[in-house]
This record gives C-alpha cells, sequence and structure tokens, in this order.
C-alpha cells in the first residue's frame, strides 16, 4: 500500500498522503485527555479517506510531556496537542490557557472568535514557526484542593503548592512554594502526599475524586481559570503544506472536540473562598501581572488585549 510506503515525518510531494508525528503532552491514562490525539488522528483519516495520517507519540517519544514547543518549532514533530497554560517559561503564550480572576468560558470564546484573541495567538505562535488552533476547551474541576482549613493569603507562605501558569507566579510571589508535576498526569504527585494544596489546572474534572479524597477543602471556582484549554500545534511549513481543504479537516476536527469537551462539568464545591482571600490574591495577581509586563513585551501585549468580563 502507498501508506506503509511513505515514511512518517518525510516532505511530502503533491497529491500523496499527508503523514505526521503527533506529541500529546496527555498519557494515554489521563482521565479526560488521554484519549484526544488518538480522536483527532482517526477523525481526520476518515474525513480525509485516508489521505491524512496521524502517528500519535506519548510523552517522552520526542519530548518530555509538557517541552514540545521547541520539537514543533523546529519541526522535529509535525504538531503536538497540549494546553497553553504549560507553556511554563513562556507567560504570553501560557494565557491564551486562561488566567486567574479572568472571564467566563463563554466570555472567553468570544474573545477568542470575535475579539481578536485567536489572531493574537496564531501571531504569536506563528513568530516561533507554528501554527496555532484551539482543539478543546473543557470546564475546570474547581479553584483549590486544600489539606488544612484556608483563609488568608498569609497560610500561603511556605506552603507546598501544585499549580501552573500566571496562577503558580502570583502565589510564588505570596510565599507559596510551587511544586511542579511532570506533566498534566499528576496522580504519582498526590499520592507522594508532596503537595499540600492544588490551585486548579489543566488536569480535567476526572482527578475530582483522587483530590476529594487527599484533601479536606474544596473551594468553587472564583479565582483560577474557569476552564482548561486544549490546544493543537502545527509546525509552520507542514500547516502551509497542507491544501485548503486539509486545513478545514484539521479545524472542523478540533471544532468537534471543543464542543464535546465543554460538557463536562464540575460538580458542587464544598466551600466558598473568603472574599477577603480572593481580593488579596487578586491584588497580588495585578502585581505579578506588571512585573512581566514591564520585562516581557508579548505579555504585555496579550494583558491590554485580553477581555474585561469576569465572573
Amino acid at each position: 500500500m502507498l501508506l506503509a510506503a511513505v515514511p512518517f515525518g518525510s516532505q511530502l510531494a503533491a497529491n500523496e498522503p499527508v503523514r505526521w508525528r503527533v506529541h500529546s503532552a496527555f498519557s494515554e491514562a489521563h482521565q479526560e485527555f488521554g484519549t484526544l490525539a488518538a480522536e483527532l488522528a482517526l477523525d481526520l483519516a476518515v474525513l480525509s479517506e485516508q489521505d491524512m495520517q496521524l502517528k500519535v507519540f506519548q510523552p517522552g517519544a520526542f519530548a518530555a510531556s509538557t517541552a514540545y514547543l521547541t520539537a514543533v518549532s523546529e519541526g522535529r514533530i509535525e504538531a503536538a496537542l497540549g494546553s497553553p497554560a504549560l507553556h511554563s517559561g513562556r507567560p504570553a503564550l501560557a494565557l491564551f490557557g486562561g488566567w486567574p480572576a479572568g472571564p467566563t468560558l463563554d466570555g472567553f470564546l468570544n474573545w477568542l472568535n470575535d475579539g481578536g484573541g485567536l489572531a493574537l495567538a496564531q501571531q504569536l505562535y506563528r513568530q516561533e514557526n507554528i501554527h496555532f488552533l484551539v482543539c478543546g476547551i473543557a470546564p475546570a474541576a474547581h479553584d483549590g484542593w486544600f489539606l488544612h482549613d484556608f483563609n488568608s493569603t498569609g497560610q500561603i507562605a511556605g506552603l507546598p503548592v501544585l499549580a501552573d501558569g500566571l496562577a503558580a507566579r502570583t502565589l510564588a510571589r505570596l510565599g507559596a512554594r510551587i511544586v511542579a508535576a511532570d506533566g498534566p498526569d499528576f496522580t504519582a504527585l498526590l499520592e507522594s502526599g508532596e503537595a499540600l494544596a492544588v490551585f486548579g489546572s489543566v488536569r480535567g474534572r476526572g482527578y475530582r475524586d483522587q483530590l476529594d479524597a487527599r484533601f479536606k477543602h474544596r473551594f468553587a471556582q472564583a479565582w483560577v481559570p474557569a476552564f482548561s484549554v486544549i490546544e493543537l500545534l502545527v509546525n509552520l511549513p507542514a500547516w502551509q503544506a497542507l491544501s485548503d481543504a486539509q486545513r478545514l479537516m484539521v479545524e472542523l476536527t478540533c471544532e468537534t472536540r471543543l464542543t464535546r469537551l465543554r460538557a463536562l462539568g464540575a460538580g458542587p464545591a464544598r466551600d466558598t473562598m473568603p472574599a477577603a482571600l480572593q481580593a488579596d490574591l487578586t491584588n497580588a495577581l495585578a502585581l505579578e501581572a506588571a512585573a512581566l509586563a514591564e520585562n516581557d513585551p508579548d505579555f504585555a501585549l496579550v494583558w491590554q488585549q485580553k477581555p474585561q468580563v469576569f465572573r
């Protein structure tokens, strides 16, 4: 068969099948997102009548779970499925995964589609030789879980906390010791008992039972992002090599994933975050964002243009 004769990652001539290597930041065991890359590959194969073939690789095959940006940029892989929130070293890009005290899910989607957010994201990723697509958005599980009662920012100093993105930077400013998970699947970290608190994340609601079993207190969504964004990053030359019809199929397939993931819910909260605590966290966030904007023009650009729609 022709498909078997075309090596993955080769530069293809016109009319030959598209063969991409796709890194998944989520292992197959991930409770919410572990099958997303395989579903994407299957849907594209069906839509294209086998003309588009994606081979999915697990974390570690071409890049560490969250360190896939450079691999896609350099063309070592054609695409990757992950989340902007995982780009901890690139705060401007991480903002496209949401930010604390930010908009509702609908407000964020309106900004992406009608407020210039998607065009801005694609502009910044293009500087990295990457084409950016939103390939799913899921409601976050909750704001935070805590082993002990948590009422003021004074309790954050020295507290080992699992967090990412701008939330992690803000908590670190308040003295928290940020615990880094090795990728989006943090089951082993929870089992080790190393973290005494969790502030939201891209993990998905499927981990709620594990978190509930470990932590006594759970806040409703009030401060960290109210959703998890799933991105599909495509090496720019690989994207430009597609036909218009092939690009449309990729976009439609991601739209399908977005609709399905939105059906995931958060469930009831146990506790309500005290208003004073939420205000203190938001004030610390403003200070951290101002410091980042002063030194990072890309962050300043996104932060200035973000939607002013709050929960």
